[in-house]
């Protein structure tokens, strides 16, 4: 028996599964259904949003173009032609496509339209990170076509290769003290600590090899690369509608404020593919998969630490109630991939050289070692500018607790976002909290660079677009209409009487 409902004009308004309710129906020899899927909403044609950001974002970026060495004068000025009129033929595009066409038709519009805004972005992301790898290979390392994180890498990963410890290290015996001369930072206090986390001399010890073995040549950016692609890959199964998916992959992949630094190799991009696919994985209701994921993400970047207690409430919440110590073992069921990939990664260090790897991960950025990052680093947003300039102004340098002003601004945020999640356990929320409390500590850090702007911006935009999915709602399932990211989709069947 179907479940049905008697509306007032005489007509059976049935709500069921899509697929056993069309296969009744058909049993049933209904003359006529007039299925109402909403279809218009989850399979809509393109609109000129996309066509708007790109031409936009690509714009806003235009100048990184400019900078890149090996092109010439009017190359970048072609470069643009070309992508207007990439943006033209997009407009075309959504102009042609009827709202009311085929779903058929719109499918093939929609992928008309990926692949223009794929194009685009490797015409102004991807081939001028080529041109700068490509620059530092012929000349060597320059500020303007490296920064210092590739060349740490590198460096450090052929410690790993010599079984030595990447902390604690002197790296003005490789190429860093050159890079540093060039830049004109000959006190550059990253030649004497390696702030980067173990996974990131874990991954290019095992590619970096390998890639030179395959191509003779080597740079730690190739590590980058396949992150950027796996954020416009995976950011859209993190929204509900194909329009917002291609949104979020558009102002993602042009970020003004971070695709710069992606280019001369700092490792945004990188943390932030961990991340999406730890949400995404978590949405789709793979939680041990997430864990194992997110534990990656901390064994890679110290932001993603801010993350955890966020997301451990969230897991707390989902389940049901019952006793204290039932509760706390299916926690732990849930989420000890988390905690075995951070001991896996981070233990073998830290156990070996714990005094090095804490001056270096820890007290480096803080504040706690004597050659300390100095305040404000290069360029500040956040309340170093004011310390920095009272230093200046003042004439001599002083102490500022950093930590404790961190832990005094987060941790009663922290503790909010744990009752906030409590109430509105979604993905959203825990995605929109994370930025929040990732903010505050930026904020009151001891510098907040452009690229930190970039990376929070990317993240609060991710809340912005990502579905407010119940993180207790069941594993979607798969439907043969192939509705966007695996929804189940639930049908309201109108059948008129025979």
């Amino acid at each position: 028996m179907l479940p049905v409902r008697l509306d007032g004009d005489g007509r059976l308004t049935l709500h069921y599964n899509l697929q056993r309710t069309l296969e009744n129906a058909t049993c049933m020899g209904v003359r006529h259904a007039m299925l109402d899927l909403s279809v218009a909403e989850r399979r809509p044609a393109p609109s000129l949003l996309g066509a708007i950001l790109l031409l936009l974002l690509t714009y806003v970026d235009r100048w990184i173009t400019g900078i890149v060495p090996g092109i010439g004068q009017w190359q970048p000025t072609l470069l643009y032609v070309l992508t207007v009129g990439l943006v033209l033929v997009y407009v075309l595009v959504t102009w042609s496509t009827d709202p009311s066409a085929s779903t058929s038709m719109k499918r093939r519009a929609r992928t008309r339209c990926t692949m223009l805004m794929t194009t685009i972005i490797a015409l102004n992301v991807l081939l001028p990170m080529g041109f700068f790898i490509h620059d530092r290979l012929v000349r060597g390392p320059y500020p303007q076509n490296v920064i210092d994180w590739p060349l740490q890498i590198e460096a450090g990963s052929n410690l790993l290769l010599q079984s030595k410890s990447p902390y604690g290290y002197d790296y003005a015996l490789t190429e860093m003290k050159l890079w540093s001369e060039r830049a004109n930072f000959p006190g550059n206090p990253a030649l004497h600590h390696a702030i980067h986390l173990p996974m990131n001399f874990l991954l290019a010890a095992v590619v970096l090899p390998v890639w030179r073995a395959l191509f003779g040549w080597t740079d730690a950016r190739i590590l980058l690369i396949p992150a950027y692609v796996l954020v416009i890959v995976f950011a859209p199964r993190l929204c509900d509608r194909w329009e917002d998916g291609h949104a979020l992959r558009i102002i993602l992949a042009l970020n003004p404020i971070l695709v710069d630094s992606f280019e001369v190799g700092l490792s945004d991009y990188l943390l932030l593919a961990l991340l999406i696919a730890t949400f995404t994985l978590r949405r789709s209701g793979r939680t041990r998969a997430a864990a194992a994921m997110l534990g990656v993400a901390v064994a890679t970047r110290q932001f993603s630490w801010l993350l955890v207690p966020a997301y451990l409430a969230a897991e707390w919440w989902t389940l049901p109630e019952q006793p204290i110590r039932v509760h706390v073992g299916a926690l732990t069921r849930r989420v000890w991939p988390l905690f075995a990939v951070v001991s896996a990664v981070i233990l073998p260090f830290l156990l070996l050289d714990g005094r090095n790897f804490y001056a270096d991960v820890i007290a480096f950025g803080s504040g706690g070692v004597t050659d300390a990052y100095p305040i404000g680093g290069l360029n500040t947003f956040g309340i170093s500018a004011f310390v920095a300039f009272l230093q200046q102004g003042l004439g001599y340098r002083f102490t500022f607790p950093w930590m404790l002003v961190q832990l005094a601004a987060v941790l009663p945020v922290l503790g909010y976002t744990i009752v906030l999640q409590c109430r509105h356990n979604t993905l959203r929320r825990l995605v929109l909290s994370y930025g929040v409390v990732l903010a505050i500590f930026m904020f009151t850090g001891r510098f907040m660079h452009t690229n930190y702007l970039g990376f929070l911006f990317a993240i609060l935009v991710l809340a912005y677009f990502t579905a407010d999915t119940p993180l207790n709602a069941p594993r979607p399932e798969s439907t043969t209409l192939g509705v966007e990211h695996g929804t189940t989709l639930m049908t309201h069947l109108t059948i008129q009487g025979t």
